[in-house]
């Protein structure tokens, strides 16, 4: 029944974001009262991914990027045409080059990604870590009423998965200690959601946006809610709320002391949503938030695969309106000025 329910859960979501995609298409671009980050980012193409996925996890290990799992799907909006798959490559930026490795041991899609002692877990409904040292792959203890589109960071020696799908499941907050194999609960995240943005800055996980679900249960309001966890102290703190109502970024990291979220899906409610080319900055010392001006390379790049490495923010794949897949990759290099959004003025990116 859980399966059933899920599987509806993900055809509404696909299915409102399709079709706000299609609906913008052709509409102006809306005038953000974002401010402008002092950061700017140049876009080259580099080697495609092998074949054509979306919904697909990256993660930087050892100067690589991973790239595991995804969906294939028909080009439409059928779920029962789509195919999970248990890809596994790694890309090498010195050569420009994919190598195929072992594949996951269970096909899965949008899998939440996190390293810890030299193994890179894999985690949604199955919990499989990959050495890359033998090319082999290990099964863990499995998150409790796990799913795709967690927002998973990592910090402490420990790994935690916000956002699983379900009214009664979007606030828990479990921590898996790899020594141990085990998951434990901590405190609740105050602002129940899925589809989050998670990312760890300075030993804290900051949990961005999300889908919320409404008193009858219902998939819905976009969150504005940035909520910071101390894993030490176990303890929730509310941040400056993001300018948008954000869901689903493609994908986040940090570079120059910043968080960024990348391809964005925005709105304030599902079926009024659309996807972007917009990146968003957020300055975790002055509780500000900007707005790249250069957009991603392609109009819709809902789905892709995002790793960040060092100055680089790397673009893997993704999916157009109709769910139309493709395997272009692109590197973009970030460049910070000094000059642009004042660290000391806190009214940046308020909208008050």
């Amino acid at each position: 029944m859980r399966k059933i329910t899920l599987i509806i859960c993900e055809l509404v979501v696909l299915l409102f974001t399709s079709l706000a995609a299609q609906e913008n298409e052709n509409a102006p671009a809306a005038v953000s009262s974002v401010p402008a980050s002092n950061c700017r980012i140049h876009w080259t193409r580099i080697a495609d991914y092998p074949v054509c996925l979306s919904e697909l996890s990256a993660i930087v290990f050892q100067g690589r990027i991973f790239v595991m799992g995804g969906k294939q799907t028909g080009g439409n909006q059928d779920l029962n045409d789509n195919r999970d798959v248990n890809f596994n490559y790694a890309y090498d930026p010195g050569s420009n080059q994919w190598t195929p490795l072992a594949a996951m041991p269970t096909a899965r899609y949008d899998v939440g990604l996190a390293e810890i002692g030299g193994r890179i877990y894999a985690i949604s409904s199955k919990n499989e870590s990959y050495d890359p040292v033998t090319d082999t792959w290990k099964q863990h203890a499995p998150l409790p009423h796990g799913g795709a589109h967690l927002g998973v960071a990592q910090t402490g020696g420990e790994i935690f998965a916000f956002g699983v799908e379900g009214a009664d499941w979007c606030g828990q907050n479990m921590a898996f200690n790899p020594i141990t194999n085990a998951w434990h609960a901590k405190a609740s995240i105050p602002t129940p959601r899925m589809f989050c943005a998670a990312v760890t800055f300075q030993e804290k996980i900051y949990v961005m946006g999300g889908l919320g679900y409404d008193a009858k249960g219902r998939i819905g309001p976009i969150r504005h809610e940035v909520e910071v966890y101390d894993p030490a102290a176990d303890r929730w703190e509310a941040k400056h709320p993001m300018p948008d109502g954000i869901f689903g970024a493609t994908g986040t990291g940090v570079f120059d002391g910043k968080i960024f979220l990348v391809g964005v899906s925005k709105g304030e409610s599902l079926s009024a949503s659309r996807i972007t080319q917009e990146i968003y900055v957020y300055n975790p010392v002055s509780d500000s938030w900007s707005r790249v001006s250069d957009p991603l390379p392609h109009t819709h790049h809902g789905g892709a695969g995002v790793a960040f490495l060092d100055n680089r923010i790397t673009l893997i794949g993704g999916n157009g309106e109709n769910f139309t897949q493709f395997k272009d990759c692109y590197a973009g290099m970030i460049e910070c000025s000094s000059k642009g959004i004042a660290d000391s003025d806190k009214n940046h990116g308020r909208n008050e």
